[in-house]
């Protein structure tokens, strides 16, 4: 299963184009069914509560990352509850349609037979794995309520390039620990890191307040690419508003680290002052 497949199975869920996503991601699976991967892309294209609670299921056991298990937890929760109230109002309405018909009989994805287990390929670190991850916020919040993000998309997608308007917050270094402080959902402060060769950056935001820190997100200064590997979130009540980011650096050179608060309307989520402190 190629990464350029699963990126293009995004990109298609990003414009709206779940069918198509669905349409591409099925085959995928039929070979190889123990990608977690595409078994998340799927919960976040299909509209089907059973085709969706199937490919959760399957995250939920395939997936080695603790994020992700606990995201598509908490959206199976979230669609256990919400499909108890379609039901009852199905069955106090009486429809035409019948809302127990059998899952094969709707559109989505059906489970495919079983097949060997395919190793996945993990070779050349990209955004696609952190893209993943803010699909699964995206989609989270919809269903909890927050319907305004579809009207922030574009603002909530924009960190897929390197962005042209930051307040230079001067370099940082390995070990270094840096304070800063976020004025509105739009300020973006960028630091400087200097990579020596290829290596491993991990990213550590702290907030003594609220729930979320901010966001981070690593970018080649030359190209402009973005260089995403992972994001988890402490619920450790004695460490609240903690984040750790990591990044994979292909080369040495200039990397932008940007900090920005989380993009969500009507809410100030990631503006508190925060220290950033980068690892590698």
């Amino acid at each position: 299963m190629s990464s350029s497949q699963l990126q293009r199975a995004y990109e298609l869920i990003k414009q709206g184009r779940e069918q198509e996503a669905i349409e591409l991601l099925e085959p995928l699976i039929r070979l190889n069914p123990e990608n977690d991967d595409a078994w998340w892309l799927l919960a976040n294209a299909t509209d089907d509560p059973d085709a969706k609670r199937n490919a959760l299921n399957k995250v939920i056991r395939l997936a080695d990352n603790a994020s992700r298990v606990q995201k598509a937890q908490q959206m199976l929760q979230i669609l256990d509850s919400s499909q108890d109230d379609v039901l009852y109002d199905d069955f106090n309405s009486l429809p035409e349609a019948d809302p127990f018909d059998a899952p094969a009989k709707r559109s989505g994805y059906a489970a495919p037979p079983q097949a060997p287990v395919i190793v996945k390929d993990r070779r050349g670190p990209s955004c696609f794995t952190g893209c993943l991850g803010v699909i699964g916020v995206l989609i989270l919040l919809s269903c909890i309520g927050c319907f305004a993000i579809v009207a922030t998309a574009p603002r909530f997608f924009d960190f897929l390039e390197i962005p042209t308007e930051y307040t230079d917050a001067g370099a940082i270094e390995p070990g270094q620990t840096v304070e800063g402080d976020l004025s509105s959902t739009s300020e973006r402060l960028g630091y400087v890191y200097s990579a020596r060769g290829a290596e491993e950056l991990t990213i550590y935001l702290n907030t003594d307040r609220g729930d979320f820190p901010p966001m981070a997100f690593v970018y080649d200064m030359d190209s402009g690419e973005l260089h995403f590997q992972d994001f988890s979130a402490s619920g450790d009540s004695n460490m609240p508003g903690q984040a750790v980011f990591t990044a994979s650096l292909d080369n040495a050179g200039q990397y932008l680290i940007v900090v920005r608060a989380w993009p969500i309307p009507w809410f100030d989520v990631g503006l508190d002052p925060f220290t950033l402190r980068v690892e590698n």
